[in-house]
């Protein structure tokens, strides 16, 4: 929903929290800011950028450009075109869209680039990529809204905002340069983690257990247990 819709929503009580691109011109909301990011360029997979590790501001200045709709995020885009002339460039608009994601995903029919939110490519089409754009010292700003006193309930909903946006934030960060290096198909998932290997020689028997203690938190344990096709299989508790 754009984000006057949801100020009107809110304001009429229709839901109970937005998530707003600022800033925004408002009056009777509480706002917070849970997220602020950098600015990056998304372009066709083939476009000559593309062998770029990054893009800069002043050699956008012929390329037609996809920008979202100043109905959708008024206070936003004017940050955004404001942020860009004060740099010396004049977006050559040839479309717009009303939501951010429809016109990253128009960027792989060659319609044009477009500068959005890091956030907003991660999940691109197979034919389109990112790269950062320099310099631009203006960085996006997500907000989060609401009306009146919060609850019990709302304060929490706060709190889990404020804390997912910093596990998000970060995560970004490492999915940014591992996908600026490399091409994944769509939709794929980036895990992460650490393990123990062992020597070749290891190996579980049926009834082994495996535990895993942590402090304050407590105890994993997996026990190894042979399936009637006589696989081994994992019992936990």
């Amino acid at each position: 929903m754009p984000t006057p819709g949801q100020i009107s929503a809110l304001n009429d009580g229709r839901i109970d929290f937005g998530f707003l691109r600022l800033p925004v011109n408002t009056s009777g909301l509480h706002i917070e800011s849970i997220l602020e990011e950098p600015f990056v360029v998304v372009l066709p997979a083939s476009h000559p950028f593309a062998a770029q590790q990054a893009i800069t501001v002043h050699s956008l200045q012929n390329e037609p450009m996809l920008f979202l709709d100043r109905s959708a995020a008024p206070g936003y885009s004017d940050a955004v075109l404001g942020a860009l002339s004060a740099e010396g460039l004049v977006l050559n608009i040839v479309q717009e869209f009303a939501e951010l994601s429809t016109m990253v995903g128009l960027v792989a029919s060659h319609l044009g680039l477009a500068i959005v939110p890091s956030s907003v490519a991660i999940s691109l089409p197979p034919e389109a990529i990112a790269r950062p754009l320099q310099p631009m010292s203006h960085r996006s700003q997500l907000g989060l809204a609401w009306k009146g006193k919060l609850s019990k309930v709302g304060k929490s909903f706060r709190d889990f905002c404020h804390e997912g946006a910093k596990i998000f934030s970060a995560s970004t960060t490492l999915a940014g340069y591992l996908f600026r290096e490399t091409s994944f198909p769509h939709g794929v998932f980036l895990m992460t983690g650490t393990g123990i290997v062992p020597g070749d020689d290891f190996t579980l028997a049926s009834g082994d257990s495996i535990q895993i203690e942590i402090d304050t938190v407590g105890t994993l344990e997996n026990r190894v247990l042979r399936e009637s096709s006589g696989n081994l299989g994992w019992w936990r508790r």
